[in-house]
């Protein structure tokens, strides 16, 4: 559908991430939990691209932060009135819709995969579902 997109909900169905696989207890739905001594202060790493481009469209604003133990540099950001294990996410704001055209792919990222596509940290698989608000 062709229009502009005033916000994306991603609900989580099943599976975790996790932004230190050594330690079990850092796996939370969208991130990093709060108790991470490095990341619980920026504990989410979802993004959502543009197609092919991968041009970064939600969250509009984010904090980088480095990684654990990689010399990339990864996004991390916070929302502070969500918390990392949250059922769902919504991005967008209705002031600043982002336009998008019929047949666009967008694609939703852990952004340390997105910034490092050969070195993946996590191994697991999650399972969510996308719902998208438009105005014509």
């Amino acid at each position: 559908m062709e229009g502009f997109l005033l916000s994306i909900k991603l609900v989580h169905v099943t599976g975790h991430v996790s932004c230190d696989k050594s330690l079990l207890r850092h796996k939370s739905k969208w991130g990093c939990p709060r108790r991470h001594p490095v990341y619980g202060g920026t504990p989410f790493n979802v993004v959502i691209t543009t197609g092919k481009t991968n041009s970064i469209i939600y969250p509009t604003e984010l904090s980088l932060r480095g990684p654990l133990r990689d010399e990339r540099e990864s996004l991390w950001y916070n929302i502070p009135e969500v918390e990392p294990d949250s059922p769902e996410l919504t991005f967008g704001d209705s002031s600043h819709p982002h336009y998008v055209t019929s047949g666009q792919e967008l694609r939703v990222w852990l952004a340390e995969d997105l910034m490092n596509p050969g070195g993946k940290k996590n191994d697991e698989k999650v399972c969510i579902t996308v719902q998208g608000w438009f105005m014509h």
